[in-house]
């Protein structure tokens, strides 16, 4: 979270004679009469860009976590129904072969690649 800095609060403007609490440019005309010193801006707004970056990529990791989960749950999903219809009797599958085979073929697959991905990864 970014640091607040504590703004002079209605009496200090008083003091420096100004009624305008939106009247910037005056109140840092007397800031700067007084020798006090005024806020770095360019530190402010580095500190600001690194909260909204780290932000965005806070939600860019959840939702790509997200992404893995509703991957791995599909997957899972797919291997239970194919292993129903390997074992249900006849009557019981609800799958046609055609479909089934499509099953199979996308399963595999999926399997095939993630093995050649990780001797990849691991090797070259």
């Amino acid at each position: 979270m970014p640091e607040f800095r504590r703004v002079k609060g209605p009496s200090a403007q008083k003091e420096a004679g100004k009624e305008n609490p939106d009247n910037r440019a005056e109140l840092e005309e007397a800031a700067v009469g007084e020798q006090q010193q005024l806020p770095d801006l360019t530190n402010d707004a580095q500190q600001s860009e690194h909260y909204r970056r780290e932000k965005i990529r806070n939600h860019i990791g959840h939702a790509s976590l997200l992404g893995v989960w509703l991957a791995w749950s599909i997957g899972v999903v797919a291997v239970v129904i194919w292993t129903w219809h390997l074992l249900a009797p006849s009557e019981w599958r609800y799958l046609e072969d055609v479909q089934i085979d499509r099953l199979e073929s996308i399963l595999f697959g999926v399997v095939i690649t993630a093995l050649v991905s990780a001797f990849g990864r691991k090797y070259f």
